[in-house]
């Protein structure tokens, strides 16, 4: 999230990323937050990338293990 994301931009995320069939976790840090998203993608109707035109969003970067 940017720097200066509010309480309802960063709530609005978790919203959305929930509506996606993912779970969000919130990790709050000094100068920012994060919203985790942990679940499994499964082609387009579950991508996150559409989330970066959202307000508050920074960037949306994707992890694989």
């Amino acid at each position: 999230m940017k720097a200066h994301a509010t309480n309802a931009e960063i709530q609005n995320v978790v919203r959305m990323v929930e509506e996606l069939e993912y779970r969000g976790h919130i990790i709050t840090g000094v100068e920012r937050s994060v919203v985790a998203c942990v679940g499994d993608e499964r082609g387009p109707q579950h991508s996150l990338a559409h989330l970066e035109s959202v307000a508050g969003v920074e960037r949306v970067m994707g992890f694989c293990t």
